[in-house]
C-alpha cells in the first residue's frame, strides 16, 4: 500500500501543460520524477536487504524485482537477487541474475565466483571452473586455489 501511495504521489507531482504541440513536462518536474523513482528503487533495494537478513528470501526477491523493474541497469540489485535465489536453491535463476551482473559490470569478479557456484550446484563443473578462472583473471585470488584443488 505504501508503494501504491508513492506511485500516486509520484504521478500527481507531474504538472502537464497542454498546448497545440501536445503535452509539455518541465525540466523541474522531470528531475523531481527521476528523484522519486530513484528513492523508490533505493527503498525496494533496502527492503530486499532487510528481508534477506531475516532469511525471507522470497520477500527479498520480490523487492529486488520491483527495484529492477524501475532501474534495470543496477548490477548490485541483480547480484543481491541472485544471492537470494541461490539461498532458495533456484540455481538457474541465480545464474541468470549473475549473468546479468556480468553483462552490466563485466569486471565484477564476485559475479563470476557466485555464478560458478550455482553452476556447480547444477552439476556443471566445467562451467564452474571457467567462471573461477575468469574471476581469477579479474583479481579474485582465492579462485586459483579452488581451481588447483578441484578443476585439474
Amino acid at each position: 500500500m505504501k508503494y501504491l501511495l508513492s506511485f500516486i504521489l509520484l504521478f500527481s507531482l507531474i504538472g502537464c501543460n497542454n498546448n497545440e504541440n501536445g503535452v509539455n513536462i518541465g525540466d523541474n518536474e522531470l528531475e523531481n520524477v527521476d528523484e522519486q523513482v530513484s528513492n523508490l528503487v533505493e527503498d525496494y533495494y533496502l527492503n530486499g536487504i532487510a528481508k534477506a537478513n531475516l532469511q525471507d528470501y522470497i520477500g527479498a526477491i520480490s523487492d529486488y524485482t520491483k527495484a529492477i523493474e524501475l532501474d534495470p541497469k543496477d548490477a548490485e540489485t541483480y547480484f543481491c537477487r541472485g544471492d537470494a535465489k541461490q539461498k532458495l536453491q533456484d540455481y538457474r535463476g541465480a545464474i541468470s541474475d549473475y549473468s546479468k551482473v556480468i553483462e552490466l559490470d563485466p569486471k565484477r569478479a564476485e559475479a563470476y565466483v557466485w555464478r560458478g557456484i550455482a553452476k556447480l550446484n547444477l552439476g556443471q563443473k566445467d562451467g564452474w571452473c571457467l567462471d573461477l578462472s575468469k574471476a581469477g583473471e579479474l583479481g579474485y585470488e582465492d579462485a586459483y586455489v579452488a581451481i588447483r584443488k578441484f578443476c585439474n
